[in-house]
């Protein structure tokens, strides 16, 4: 039966619709205001128990709350189509599901912990992080957290694909008898892929040095 799901899931992931142009500039501008909070004001995650109860608080922490609070503070949410006489959330329109603006709120809450205990472990060595840097890198954590990052990886790209994988997520999510984050990495994956990093990957590039 579960083997059964999977395949209904695996599905959705090689129908899934090409994300608009538009909902990825939105991801993108969202991924911007987050790394920049983060490096201002990273989470307090210091160690990889303290990563893990807060990956596996974030995956669990669903419900009116979250939807509500990341209604108020992301365009992705707010964009809408039209639906008849009805204007409905883009994301729902995509997924064909509600489930979607939960799955996305969720997913940026993990990543705001991963990309959290990655600064505070560069701060812990003297390493000013650099914004870009570190959405490039947590994407790819997060993303493919078995591969080392590489912070010459199309950010555009990276982008595409957080969105693209949040999108078959709650696509499955809607299914019967499908588990829980299904295709989504391990905590442990992701706790040991970011305690693994090299955190000098999140030091400036020489030119943007050389402009300051």
């Amino acid at each position: 039966m579960r083997q059964a799901a999977g395949r209904r899931a695996a599905s959705i992931g090689t129908s899934a619709k090409e994300l608009p142009a538009d909902l990825v500039d939105a991801i993108e501008d969202r991924l911007d205001q987050l790394v920049q909070r983060i490096v201002d004001h990273p989470s307090p995650v210091t160690t990889p128990k303290e990563l893990s109860d807060a990956l596996d608080a974030a995956r669990s922490h669903k419900g009116a709350s979250s939807i509500a609070t990341f209604l108020a503070g992301t365009g992705i949410a707010r964009r809408t189509v039209g639906l008849g006489t009805r204007r409905i959330p883009a994301l729902v329109a995509i997924t064909g599901t509600a489930t979607a603006l939960t799955t996305f709120a969720g997913g940026f809450r993990e990543l705001r912990m991963i990309a959290s205990y990655v600064v505070n472990r560069a701060h812990a060595v003297g390493i000013e992080v650099h914004p870009g840097r570190l959405r490039i890198v947590t994407l790819q954590l997060y993303l493919t957290p078995g591969v080392t990052p590489s912070v010459d990886a199309p950010p555009r790209l990276l982008a595409t694909k957080l969105g693209s994988r949040w999108v078959r997520s709650a696509a499955a999510a809607a299914l019967p008898l499908v588990p829980d984050g299904i295709g989504r990495p391990s905590v442990r994956k992701w706790v040991e892929a970011a305690d693994l990093v090299d955190v000098r990957l999140l030091e400036a590039p020489e030119e943007a040095i050389e402009r300051q």
